[in-house]
């Protein structure tokens, strides 16, 4: 592995943390504003997947990981033989 795609790779991964991160926050927040507990029935965990799902589309953390996703596929595509 060459210096641009460690670069690359620590990229994506500290995107994909700060990814990590976020959605756990929103999804203990999400939780909470609901009066839910820890324990979710599958209909809970299903409706709040699809509202936290929505939420991180929206914020930098989803940008980064599209970013360092779109900059790993260019340096495939330009180093392909």
């Amino acid at each position: 592995m060459n210096s641009q795609e460690l670069t690359l790779q620590i990229a994506a991964d500290v995107a994909a943390d700060a990814f990590a991160a976020r959605r756990q926050r929103e999804e203990r927040e999400y939780r909470n504003m609901q009066g839910w507990g820890p324990l979710l029935t599958s209909r809970e965990y299903a409706y709040m997947n699809v509202r936290v799902d929505r939420i991180m589309l929206s914020t930098p953390e989803s940008a980064a990981v599209s970013a360092a996703t779109t900059a790993w596929n260019l340096h495939v595509a330009a180093n392909a033989r």
